[in-house]
């Protein structure tokens, strides 16, 4: 399950508008936003990695002018850790994740006066999206390449979700994307451009990509029938300490 999660997240870094590949990394980048918690990178599936790996990986966020950040799956790097706290890089959260199947799936009842509903319409997403700012600190009012971003990954199979009062106030929302396993986990190259989307930025700074066939689906109903809370499912996020 972790590896299934950790390629899921490779995956959805792949399919940002431009994708860099440094080494046993992938850094999901959108040239439209500085949001840290949109462009990050994350370590590929079975890779080993060095001080010098996490140095190049530093090196090529300064390049695209993003701050250094990775999320993904302890389990699936146990020893990345160790080289990112050398390297200046701090714990910004530690998220404990759950799996679970339509068997196992309870749907509890919504808070009185609280509309839950996926949105259709450009308006909806651009509201959902401004509402998820809000909730981190941030007044920007969402954009059309905002609204496209999510567009995209609501075509792609993934659910977006809002909670909006009676007053048609949007108060939150969340985005899941679609689950996918890697069908090559023993090849450390990313997604070429054909699932990548990536255009000329991807190349601007020099990093190499390679080409593979693209993931298969995981389809939602095949995810395990057991619910996990054990902290050892963990999905991390680092920050490089300026």
């Amino acid at each position: 399950m972790d590896n299934i999660v950790q390629s899921s997240v490779v995956h959805n870094l792949s399919r940002r508008p431009a994708t860099v590949t440094v080494g046993p990394f992938v850094i999901g980048w959108d040239p439209t936003t500085d949001s840290r918690f949109v462009n990050y990178a994350t370590p590929l599936v079975g890779a080993a990695f060095t001080p010098a790996d996490v140095a190049e990986l530093v090196a090529a966020f300064r390049r695209i002018e993003r701050v250094p950040r990775l999320e993904y799956v302890t389990s699936c790097a146990p020893e990345l850790e160790r080289h990112l706290l050398d390297a200046g890089f701090a714990v910004e959260a530690r998220n404990e994740y759950l799996t679970c199947s339509p068997r196992t799936l309870r749907t509890p009842a919504g808070p009185p006066g609280v509309e839950i509903g996926e949105p259709v319409t450009d308006e909806e997403r651009a509201s959902v999206v401004t509402a998820q700012h809000a909730a981190f600190g941030s007044d920007r009012v969402a954009g059309p390449d905002d609204v496209a971003r999510i567009y995209n990954a609501q075509r792609d199979g993934g659910v977006l979700l809002y909670a909006r009062d009676a007053e048609g106030t949007y108060l939150g929302g969340a985005l899941a994307t679609a689950p996918w396993t890697d069908p090559h986990p023993a090849e450390h190259g990313a997604p070429g451009p054909a699932s990548t989307g990536a255009g000329a930025g991807a190349h601007a700074v020099g990093e190499d990509r390679q080409t593979r066939p693209r993931p298969a689906p995981v389809p939602w109903s095949a995810t395990n029938d057991v619910i996990h809370t054990s902290a050892e499912f963990q999905l991390m996020a680092y920050s490089l300490v300026e």
